[in-house]
């Protein structure tokens, strides 16, 4: 199905507006129609199997830096969820599939890179023995309980949602959010009455694959779709606050774990 004109309108007004980075990274993204090529080859991958024949695509090109990849899936994703005020369905397709074709449709420059893109278009509302398949496989329904990503203090702590008081939306926004395979890498500790750390719980079959094939580091991209969805919560509660990047040095890490970032309430 085409997406609407209108749609089509508001969503590159919304796309080419400057967006705020927590890192100071500027990512650029266009809208562009998908072709039949395109559609062809991601649907071969299985990797968008819920959009029905996308009609066009979010593209990105973004230079490397300081946490590049974490501000280039925090601009991203606020674009996704304006598209989802417009009626549009989406999916994240990252590292799993070459981006070179990609990159070329928004001229990027030999200095950028493209981490992730979405694919954009109206959800297929079948039901049928793939779809259940491939949602059992990723978990779709399933989230990890507050006791194994939210604490106090330190790692050993776990926070009760009883007590999260004002954040305990924007930790269950985070909690609900997607991530590659659903495996929910995002940790948060509350070390004050208005601090919380975001930490990393690396996957190993990421972390293998990103370093056997050079691949996109996928759970960076997580963490910065993490970022945005407590922020814009914490903003709709009425809690301003901005993220840095200053580690607490919090003892007794788990293995595999990764400080990413603060968020300091105001």
């Amino acid at each position: 199905e085409t997406i609407r004109l209108i749609d089509t309108s508001q969503l590159s007004t919304f796309i080419h507006v400057h967006h705020h980075c927590p890192f100071g990274t500027t990512p650029r993204f266009s809208l562009i129609t998908a072709s039949d090529e395109d559609n062809t080859a991601l649907n071969q991958l299985g990797t968008y199997g819920f959009i029905a024949n996308p009609a066009g695509y979010i593209v990105g090109a973004v230079k490397p830096g300081p946490r590049y990849l974490e501000d280039y899936a925090y601009a991203l994703e606020k674009i996704v969820l304006k598209a989802t005020d417009l009626g549009l369905d989406s999916c994240w397709v990252g590292a799993t599939f070459a981006v070179n074709a990609f990159s070329e449709k928004i001229k990027a420059a030999a200095d950028e890179m493209t981490p992730a893109v979405i694919a954009l278009g109206y959800a297929t509302r079948e039901s049928g023995t793939f779809e259940r398949l491939v949602r059992w496989g990723v978990k779709a329904h399933n989230r990890l309980p507050w006791e194994q990503l939210f604490y106090s203090g330190d790692f050993t702590s776990p926070l009760p949602k009883s007590q999260a008081g004002i954040f305990a939306e924007p930790l269950e926004m985070v909690r609900l959010g997607p991530s590659a395979s659903n495996r929910q890498p995002w940790r948060l500790i509350k070390t004050s009455k208005a601090v919380w750390h975001l930490y990393l719980q690396r996957t190993k079959f990421y972390l293998s694959l990103m370093k056997s094939l050079q691949r996109t580091d996928i759970q960076r991209l997580d963490m910065g779709i993490a970022m945005f969805h407590f922020e814009e919560t914490c903003r709709h509660s009425g809690i301003t606050g901005r993220w840095f990047d200053e580690d607490p040095a919090i003892k007794g890490l788990p293995e595999r774990v990764e400080y990413v970032a603060s968020f300091q309430a105001e």
